[in-house]
C-alpha cells in the first residue's frame, strides 16, 4: 500500500496514491476520518478535523484522517 503523507493546516493527512476512491470522489466525499476500522466521510477538511478531534478527546488512539484522491 502506497501512502503519502501530507500536512494540512498542522495535522497530518494520509494519502492513498494506490486506492481506487473515484466512486466517493464523484460523491463529493474528499476526506475519510478512520477510528479503529470503522470510517466517516467529508466534503470538507474542516468538518472532518472536527470528527477527528472529538474522537481524540474520547481517548482514541488509533485514528486518522485521509485525503481521497482519483487515478486519472
Amino acid at each position: 500500500m502506497e501512502e503519502i503523507e501530507i500536512n494540512i493546516k498542522g495535522q497530518k493527512v494520509v494519502v492513498r496514491t494506490d486506492m481506487d476512491w473515484t466512486e466517493e470522489y464523484n460523491q463529493g466525499w474528499r476526506y475519510v476520518v478512520w477510528v479503529g476500522g470503522c470510517d466517516d466521510y467529508f466534503t470538507n477538511y474542516e468538518d472532518a478535523k472536527l470528527e477527528h478531534d472529538i474522537w481524540k478527546n474520547e481517548g482514541y488512539d488509533e485514528l486518522g484522517i485521509e485525503k481521497l484522491t482519483i487515478n486519472n
